[in-house]
């Protein structure tokens, strides 16, 4: 009663929003890892339904951008599990799992995923400064290689194991969400 019809039916069929809705349930299970992290200062840390919209959208970003990074391989896809068994496909979970053990392969992904997130929150009207998701300011909006950058051990590159995290995490974030990782073919 309250909706225009029109442009109900075009949002209906706009492949984007349903594409969006598919990488919903990845977005979920991304947002569960993050708040695995125990960031209580964040307006982020609730559950996903409780997320405003832009919030919602940052997890379903990152969701894409998870396909945008494993396809970077070369070797590798985001697939969703019944086309997987439709094409009767092969899961690559654990080869994904054994190619990021290569620590050069893991940061070439992780400067990617850096570098899709910080597109994403630039175009939100991000900018650089001192963390405040209030205000839309953040430390970490600059090049992957200025982060942690007078920090020469690996284990103590607070900003860059974000990043690399993540993309330990792919597999496990994938857990029950209808997609999984297969071979890419050429």
């Amino acid at each position: 009663m309250n909706v225009d019809y029109n442009d109900f039916m075009e949002k209906l069929s706009d492949e984007a929003s349903a594409g969006n809705m598919t990488f919903e349930k990845i977005a979920v299970s991304i947002h569960n890892s993050w708040l695995e992290k125990d960031i209580t200062h964040s307006v982020y840390f609730r559950q996903f339904e409780d997320l405003s919209f832009d919030q919602r959208l940052d997890n379903i970003l990152a969701a894409l951008r998870m396909q945008e990074v494993i396809e970077k391989t070369g070797k590798f896809m985001l697939i969703s599990e019944p086309d997987l068994k439709s094409r009767m496909l092969a899961d690559a979970k654990k080869e994904f799992s054994d190619y990021i053990a290569d620590e050069h392969l893991l940061e070439v992904l992780a400067e990617s995923e850096h570098n899709g997130w910080m597109k994403a929150r630039t175009d939100a009207n991000w900018i650089q400064g001192n963390r405040s998701d209030y205000h839309k300011m953040h430390n970490c909006i600059i090049p992957y290689r200025e982060l942690d950058k007078d920090i020469l051990a690996k284990n103590d590159q607070k900003e860059k194991n974000k990043d690399r995290d993540t993309i330990r995490r792919y597999t496990s974030m994938l857990e029950g969400s209808g997609f999984t990782i297969t071979f890419l073919k050429k």
